[in-house]
């Protein structure tokens, strides 16, 4: 059966034996996330119209994005149930650590406010592995804090860097949204023609070829409509913002999931609604009702959750994007049922030999 708030309603094969399954959401339905990741997929989305509940059907064994390269993972078509499902045999996970082709272009963004430190160490352990795979059709955009002056674009082993423009990086959950913003601003206008773009934070370890695996495991109609993608593996969930829903109305009113923070990915067409509109600022500023108090929608990953349900982008739900370490990478025996046999992202690295335990792990020969 489907997870998180969805139902199959109808389940039939074709002539082929080729099963397919069309579910609508329950509880959770409101929030127009895909459900994925066991023997059923299926899709509990809106239409632009009224943003009414809308179905979809995938095949289990749909081939995915039609026209994305030869080469690396998922040659074979994986469906997007069966990239995302959690496996119990550790002994086949894996990501190339080489590169894979590709014809669909990917940009990854990164904020780092420090210039020394822990974020610091950890891009540079990225810079010496995922980001340094030699993968032609993944650019890496690197935002890191320059005060109030926008310094000159460059690009410097094959990395994108830009001085963010914000006049001081807020540290507080509650407003980190601004660096969100600012993000993904400077990747709509130094990388516009990109296929996807994957938002990702210091502490998270991207997987090239099993992003690209997730990619081409995307229905065929998926292609040209926008995408929102992660895993909602977060602490709160079925989010609804009062202070939100009083200020900007009916379409902010509804109940949503959200990708969590150490991955958040767009495509073109998502990012450039919610960059056009300055929606990411506009609901994050949105003042609280208490002082003092933590409002959730100015949190950067759930204020773009609310954006992405209000402009009409349904969310894709994998958990391959891993919100937290899945397990002790130092006592493999603790990872049997929660990883993926390609995980796309991990986050939370929050220590160097946490970094290079995954890595050597996951792209052992």
């Amino acid at each position: 059966m489907c997870t998180h708030g969805c139902t199959i309603v109808h389940a039939s094969k074709d002539r082929r034996g080729r099963a397919s399954y069309e579910v609508h959401s329950d509880s959770a339905g409101d929030s127009g996330m895909f459900c994925v990741g066991s023997a059923a997929a299926g899709a509990a989305g809106m239409n632009r119209s009224g943003w009414r509940q809308s179905e979809r059907r995938f095949s289990v064994r749909d081939r995915g994005v039609s026209g994305h390269g030869n080469g690396g993972a998922n040659r074979l078509g994986t469906s997007l149930a069966e990239f995302c499902s959690i496996i119990p045999d550790i002994s086949v996970v894996r990501a190339t650590r080489g590169p894979v082709t590709a014809r669909i272009t990917v940009a990854v963004g990164m904020a780092v406010r420090q210039t020394r430190g822990l974020e610091n160490q950890l891009l540079e352990r990225s810079k010496q592995t995922w980001m340094a795979a030699g993968n032609r059709w993944l650019t890496v955009l690197v935002m890191m804090q320059c005060g109030s002056v926008e310094h000159t674009n460059r690009t410097i082993g094959g990395i994108h860097w830009v001085c963010s423009t914000l006049d001081a990086w807020p540290r507080q959950l509650g407003e980190n949204y601004l660096v969100l913003a600012e993000l993904l601003r400077q990747l709509r206008v130094s990388l516009p023609s990109h296929d996807y773009y994957l938002k990702v934070d210091a502490d998270t370890m991207t997987l090239p070829s099993n992003l690209l695996g997730f990619l081409r495991s995307l229905p065929r109609r998926l292609a040209s409509e926008p995408l929102y993608f992660g895993s909602n593996e977060v602490s709160t969930k079925n989010v609804r913002s009062a202070e939100v829903c009083q200020l900007h109305g009916d379409d902010y009113c509804h109940t949503i999931n959200y990708a969590q923070g150490g991955a958040e990915g767009l495509s073109r067409l998502a990012l450039e609604r919610v960059v056009d509109t300055s929606c990411i600022t506009r609901i994050g500023s949105t003042p609280c009702r208490r002082e003092n108090a933590l409002c959730i929608h100015k949190a950067e990953d759930v204020t773009l959750g609310i954006c992405m349900r209000a402009l009409g982008v349904p969310f894709t739900r994998c958990p391959c994007f891993f919100a937290w370490g899945p397990c002790n990478i130092f006592e493999t025996t603790s990872c049997h049922n929660k990883l993926c046999a390609r995980p796309v992202t991990i986050h939370k690295l929050k220590r160097i030999s946490w970094f290079d335990g995954w890595w050597e792990f996951l792209t052992r020969p």
